[in-house]
């Protein structure tokens, strides 16, 4: 099935939910998800979020979300965000921990090496 997606300027891209021998798949034309990427387009449609729906084309948007959550697209989505989340706080952890090591050198040279 086909629904449009608006974006923040006048573009409006078509997003195709879609059932293949691996399971549901969702495609985007905009220049991020023509690339395969995950373009807000995307999640938008994962969240159920109608407000990226084009004028005239909601019932199909509606359509697409709920061939989106009777799939496997929502489970999945919520185990990504998880991971995200996780490999962020990890980031954060090894940046607090290079910080240190740059604050450790500093002084070993202001002290004599």
């Amino acid at each position: 099935m086909q629904t449009w997606a608006k974006s923040s300027g006048p573009e409006r891209y078509p997003i195709f939910v879609e059932q293949g021998a691996g399971g549901t798949m969702i495609t985007c034309g905009c220049q991020a998800g023509a690339m395969g990427q995950m373009c807000k387009h995307k999640v938008a449609l994962i969240e159920g979020d109608a407000s990226f729906a084009v004028s005239g084309h909601e019932a199909g948007w509606q359509e697409a979300c709920e061939a989106v959550q009777a799939s496997g697209i929502p489970t999945a989505y919520a185990a990504f965000i998880e991971e995200q989340d996780a490999i962020e706080k990890q980031m954060e952890v090894l940046k607090k921990q290079a910080k240190a090591s740059k604050g450790m050198f500093a002084r070993r040279l202001s002290e004599g090496l």
